[in-house]
């Protein structure tokens, strides 16, 4: 998988390349684009991100899908092994890292939306004194899990939208009241016929995720954040590899 478009995304070559002068198999990369483009979307090495990341604090929120872009991001600085498949690891757990001795990157476990909305504000609130450190980047993500436990019935579906909208109203003001920069990550696309359980296949098929996606956009929460990610942008062409209906391969993040 370290063969995904790392040879070619590092030198700056066109954005497919053949693993074989005679064959017609491809990697993904990243395409160069002229500086005249003003487009910041790039591949950036372990130094250009230490040099943006160096003594800022990083904290990821969210569910299992969150965990997967978390690990992706400490692998692209440097270690290698996050997020190797490991049996013997807890899956519901937080997770700390420090990187380059410098930088806190943290994930907090936090799989419904009133888990995320507990620790943001908490956190806002820990943030209005002058020993707390306050985080630069706070990368929120969830959806799965209230489509599939809590759910049900129209007072669940009414009270999972005020948390939603209290969720966004914490995450205006982690911007206005500290300067954090904060990032929603849309849910990844699901391959519902890979649904491992009957529970997931009869409340977390794909059409029913996508309707939980316009719920959290109904409610305020892209439009209250810094920056939105869009999964199914990167998962939707690739829905096959989704190995449990849920989750990717650790090359797709």
């Amino acid at each position: 998988e370290s063969s995904r478009g790392m040879a070619y995304r590092d030198f700056g070559v066109a954005s497919y390349g053949t693993c074989a002068p005679h064959g017609n198999s491809y990697v993904w990369a990243w395409k160069e684009q002229l500086a005249r483009t003003h487009c910041r979307f790039s591949h950036r090495n372990e130094a250009k991100l230490k040099q943006s990341l160096n003594r800022r604090e990083v904290v990821f929120i969210g569910d299992s899908m969150t965990r997967y872009v978390y690990h992706a991001s400490v692998r692209a600085m440097g270690i290698n092994e996050s997020g190797a498949y490991d049996a013997t690891s807890p899956k519901h757990a937080d997770i700390s890292n420090t990187l380059w001795g410098t930088t806190p990157f943290n994930f907090k476990w936090a799989p419904l939306a009133v888990d995320q909305l507990s620790i943001l504000k908490e956190m806002n609130q820990k943030a209005e004194g002058a020993e707390f450190r306050r985080p630069d980047l706070i990368f929120l993500g969830g959806g799965a899990w209230d489509r599939l436990h809590v759910y049900a019935t129209d007072e669940d579906r009414q009270s999972h939208a005020a948390t939603l909208r209290e969720l966004g109203r914490e995450m205006q003001r982690a911007q206005m009241e500290y300067g954090a920069a904060v990032v929603w990550f849309i849910p990844t696309t699901i391959n519902s016929q890979a649904l491992n359980t009957e529970e997931k296949r009869d409340h977390l098929r794909e059409e029913d995720m996508e309707a939980m996606r316009a719920v959290y956009a109904r409610n305020g929460i892209l439009s209250s954040s810094s920056f939105v990610i869009d999964g199914p942008a990167f998962t939707s062409s690739r829905v096959v590899e989704s190995y449990d209906g849920i989750h990717y391969p650790i090359r797709v993040y």
